[in-house]
């Protein structure tokens, strides 16, 4: 009678508003304390969708509601908007059928990961786990091991399905769609293997190596756990199940990073499959290294281009220093950042991966002091707008002194109280460290004609190929502190705006 009264009163609550945590307690004290706050933010995070998985956390076994709840807290957003309770409660409850009614048994520690999870990839979420379970249990009722169930649906499916290209349109098949058509791509027919066997009680994760180093695209297999250990399961050679060589034999050297993947989470099992070596890169600039930096890839040659390898989630630690295992053969490793004016710099270098033989790294990402050198008052123009060394462009001064920049368009007779006030400025503070840059948006002749006859002395660079509207551009005028953060910008200022900016100048350097 309790259970009922408080779905009724859930689908009251669902008839008249979104989930609002601090209302609902009833409902939240149905998760365990530990899972309680992810839960709470769950259900905010599925929007109108909430009812449908608090309906199946409040109808689900006692027992059985902490996993209800994990699945819940773990899936992605997408999936807490499109799934039903029948579906979800399909999985938790058959995943039970399936570890336990069989003559193997997995460990514990493995079930919600490898067993309860609903998602193998990126396949359309249904209802395949009674289905599969069906069809496939009573093919093995009389194995003892998991490793002798797996090899018996190894060869079903190496006989019954075929593997196609992926067309252009459309997402990945369901494994049902699998199962019922006989064809997918080497994933789909990979997810399919993995929803049986889980199904069957067989903890089971995908693998995967993104980028085969010297051909076109991916390659996808299996893991499952049998007496101890992860073993591989390749879908359409059930001879080769457990021999980790095999692939790496097939496709000769071409393993680069293998990484298994459970429904929420990964993780990388490259040395398992090939014989590579472990690579450290150091990143530094300036002297210093670069602590919990992300910006740099190892990439592959694949498919016509370089192929960045994700899956390594590259970040320095603490020490700027980042270490993986590669596969053997050749890679691209590209770094950059931004220097303080905003530009970037990148920096690649290509290594080579022998097995058995540790490679150390270090790439330094110092950008180099340009050479170029400002242009001073009107005698010396450029058409193209200069990289000054320690100084600035066109739209930002380097930190450590505060700047005005002033774009212009010399061929228009507008803002000249601006010159004026900005010419003042430079006159007055240049010796105390105001760094003053004309950029001036038209032809070469224009802008030297223009700043000799107003008799501008500060520095002056051209950029006569500028995309920027002109209405936008044209006497726009801009004050940077001394860590390059705009305190000030205005376009064709007037009087007031001046005021203005002869104050902040002043302030900034007192």
């Amino acid at each position: 009678m309790k259970a009922v009264t408080f779905c009724f009163s859930l689908w009251l609550v669902a008839a008249a508003r979104p989930f609002a945590s601090q209302q609902d307690s009833a409902l939240l004290a149905l998760a365990p304390d530990s899972l309680r706050p992810a839960f709470d933010s769950a259900l905010l995070d599925a929007g109108q969708n909430w009812p449908e998985l608090a309906f199946a956390v409040a109808t689900a076994l006692p027992e059985r509601r902490p996993e209800v709840v994990w699945l819940i807290n773990s899936m992605p957003h997408l999936d807490r908007l499109e799934m039903t309770r029948a579906v979800l409660l399909e999985h938790v409850n058959y995943a039970h059928v399936g570890a336990t009614s069989l003559r193997y048994r997995a460990p514990d520690s493995l079930f919600r990961d490898y067993l309860l999870t609903y998602r193998v990839s990126d396949e359309p979420v249904t209802a395949w786990r009674k289905l599969l379970y069906d069809r496939f249990a009573p093919m093995v009722r009389r194995a003892k091991t998991p490793a002798e169930a797996a090899r018996t649906i190894n060869r079903w499916i190496a006989n019954n399905v075929r593997a196609v290209r992926r067309g252009f349109f459309g997402p990945m098949k369901s494994p049902e769609l699998v199962l019922s058509s006989g064809t997918g791509t080497n994933e789909e027919i990979a997810v399919l293997a993995a929803a049986v066997l889980k199904s069957i009680g067989i903890p089971s994760r995908r693998v995967k190596v993104p980028w085969l180093g010297a051909q076109d695209y991916d390659a996808s297999w299996l893991e499952i756990y049998s007496e101890g250990r992860w073993l591989p399961c390749y879908p359409l050679k059930p001879k080769a199940l457990g021999d980790f060589g095999w692939l790496e034999r097939e496709h000769q050297d071409n393993v680069t990073i293998a990484v298994a993947t459970s429904a929420f989470d990964q993780q990388l099992v490259t040395s398992s499959y090939t014989a590579g070596t472990q690579v450290r890169a150091r990143l530094t600039a300036a002297g210093a290294p670069l602590r919990e930096y992300g910006n740099f890839a190892f990439s592959v040659f694949n498919a016509g281009a370089w192929r960045p390898l994700d899956e390594l989630s590259t970040v320095t630690d603490s020490a700027g220093t980042f270490e993986c295992f590669l596969g053997n053969g050749r890679y691209l490793l590209v770094a950059g950042q931004r220097g303080p004016r905003g530009d970037a710099y990148v920096v690649s270098q290509v290594i080579k991966v022998e097995p058995d033989l540790p490679l150390d790294i270090a790439l330094d990402l110092t950008a180099p002091a340009t050479e170029v050198p400002s242009y001073v008052r009107t005698q010396d123009f450029t058409n193209v707008l200069p990289s000054i060394a320690g100084g600035i462009s066109s739209t930002l001064p380097p930190k450590g002194k505060p700047g005005i920049v002033f774009r212009f368009d010399p061929a228009l007779s507008v803002a000249l109280p601006a010159f004026r006030a900005v010419q003042q400025l430079h006159e007055k503070y240049e010796k105390k460290g105001l760094l003053v840059q004309g950029v001036a948006l038209g032809a070469l002749d224009a802008a030297r004609s223009f700043a000799r006859q107003n008799g501008l002395t500060f520095d002056i660079a051209c950029e006569p190929d500028t995309k920027t509207d002109a209405c936008d551009a044209v006497g726009v005028v801009t004050l940077y502190d001394k860590e390059s953060a705009i305190v000030f910008q205005k376009a064709r200022p007037n009087a007031y705006d001046i005021h203005e900016l002869n104050r902040k100048v002043a302030a900034l350097l007192r």
